[in-house]
C-alpha cells in the first residue's frame, strides 16, 4: 500500500459564533494519498523504528533480514556468527516482529543506516568494542559493504526502496576524517541530515502488513573484513542498525 504522492490536509478549530475557522495555526491531521485515501495522523509522532543486524568477517549469506525480532529474541546475524546477543532496546524498538501491529502504521520517509566495527571475543563469549578506535569502522570495510551489498525495504513481499548501502547514510555520528598514528577512521557519508535521502514519496506500511529491511549479498560470496594492511580480520564484526525514519502511529495497548 504505497502512494505515488501524498498531500497534507490541514484542519483547525472552528469559531462557534461565526462557523469560520478560528484564527490559530492549523494542524496537519491527515495525509491524503494520490488515490484519494486519507491517513489520519492526529495520534502520530516522528519516531524512528530500528532494527540491528550483526555480520562476522567471511559471511556468505544471500540476505539478512532486519525487523524480524523484538526485545528478548536473538538478533539477526550472519550464519557464521558464534556469539549471538539477545535483543535489548539497543538493538530494536519494534512492537511486533516481521509485521506492524494491527493498530500500528508508518509512513517511511527515509532509511538511515548506522555502521559499527566490533569483534567477537570468544574467550569471554561477548561482542566487544575495546580495540583502538572502535566502534568507528575502517573506511575500506565501509566501502566493501557499500560495493557488495544492496539494501531493500520490502512490504507485503514487494520491493519498494532498493539501492546500495551507500544510498542510505545515517546523517549523524562522530565527525571523523583522516587517520591517527595507529589507524584510519571512517564513517558512512557525512554527519549531516542533508546527507539523508528523504523520499519525495513516503512509503506506507499499514496495520498487520509484513515488512523487512533486507541486506542483500547478491553474489553470495564471502564478505571478508580486513585490516588497513589488507590482512583478513577474522574476528571483525560489522553491526548495521537500520532506522526507518518517518511518521509512526504507535500501537495501542
Amino acid at each position: 500500500m504505497t502512494s505515488s504522492a501524498c498531500f497534507p490536509v490541514t484542519q483547525g478549530p472552528v469559531d462557534p459564533e461565526t462557523g469560520q475557522p478560528a484564527l490559530v495555526l492549523n494542524q496537519i491531521t491527515k495525509v491524503r494519498l494520490a488515490d484519494g485515501r486519507e491517513v489520519g495522523i492526529i495520534d502520530w509522532t516522528w519516531r524512528p523504528q530500528y532494527s540491528t543486524v550483526d555480520t562476522l568477517s567471511g559471511w556468505t549469506d544471500d540476505e539478512l533480514r532486519a525487523f524480524q525480532y523484538s526485545e528478548g529474541d536473538p538478533i539477526a546475524r550472519s550464519s557464521n556468527m558464534t556469539i549471538v546477543e539477545n535483543a535489548t532496546l539497543k538493538h530494536t524498538n519494534i512492537a511486533s516482529p516481521a509485521e506492524m501491529d494491527a493498530t500500528e502504521e508508518m509512513l517511511v520517509y527515509a532509511i538511515c543506516t548506522e555502521v559499527y566495527f566490533l569483534f567477537e571475543d570468544n574467550n569471554n563469549s561477548v561482542i566487544d568494542d575495546s580495540q583502538a578506535g572502535q566502534p568507528i569502522p575502517l573506511p575500506n570495510n565501509i566501502a566493501r559493504l557499500m560495493e557488495r551489498c544492496i539494501v531493500e525495504l520490502e512490504i507485503s513481499e514487494k520491493a519498494y526502496q532498493q539501492a546500495s548501502l551507500g544510498w542510505f547514510p545515517p546523517g549523524f555520528g562522530p565527525m571523523t576524517a583522516g587517520s591517527s598514528d595507529t589507524r584510519q577512521y571512517g564513517q558512512h557519508s557525512v554527519a549531516s541530515r542533508e546527507a539523508v535521502d528523504m523520499f519525495p514519496v513516503p512509503t506506507h506500511i499499514g496495520g498487520t502488513e509484513k515488512f523487512a529491511v533486507i541486506l542483500h549479498n547478491p553474489n553470495g560470496t564471502a564478505i571478508t573484513y580486513r585490516t588497513e594492511a589488507g590482512a583478513e580480520d577474522a574476528d571483525a564484526v560489522h553491526r548495521l542498525r537500520f532506522n526507518l525514519m518517518g511518521l509512526h502511529k504507535r500501537p495501542t495497548g
